[in-house]
């Protein structure tokens, strides 16, 4: 699988980041990763959003194309959350991968033939490309699932195992 040029961050996955003190790291992989600006605006602290932005992140809105398909998805898709179905939209538009965790919003994006990728692929990166070592991957991992992240259990406790060794 070839690695996206970019990406666009969903309310979860931004969240988890966030959580984990990840955004400089993950602004060192080749990926161009962006937060659309309703995400950003609504669902985060200015300060946290800043320091997205001063690692590199993008914080972008959205074109009028982007908030016309954004409508259309609002009406197609009713449980994913307005703010993740305008991520799906600014990934469609602009053909970029879309990273979530929210199960509605990725069988959205699926429907939409939107590629998806999810935080723990986003970790799996930073261990596999050495960006971050094994161990810190661990306990970003654990502090997303302090802060409350919903990732899969199973997955999240094989990585944890061969993290910590």
């Amino acid at each position: 699988m070839t690695t996206p040029h970019l990406c666009v961050l969903d309310t979860c996955v931004a969240s988890d980041v966030q959580a984990a003190g990840l955004w400089v790291a993950v602004s060192r992989l080749d990926i161009v990763f962006v937060i659309p600006q309703v995400v950003a605006v609504t669902e985060f602290r200015a300060d946290d959003i800043l320091a997205a932005q001063d690692a590199g992140i993008l914080v972008d809105s959205l074109s009028d194309d982007e908030e016309l398909c954004t409508a259309a998805l609002v009406t197609t898709y009713r449980r994913p959350s307005s703010n993740d179905l305008a991520a799906l939209a600014l990934a469609k538009a602009r053909g970029a991968t879309l990273l979530t965790g929210d199960g509605p919003l990725r069988d959205a994006a699926i429907a939409e033939s939107v590629p998806i990728h999810g935080v723990l692929w986003v970790l799996d990166q930073l261990v596999e490309l050495a960006i971050v070592a094994p161990s810190r991957a661990a306990g970003a991992l654990q502090s997303m699932l302090d802060d409350g992240s919903r990732l899969p259990s199973g997955e999240c406790r094989r990585r944890l195992r061969s993290w910590r060794t």
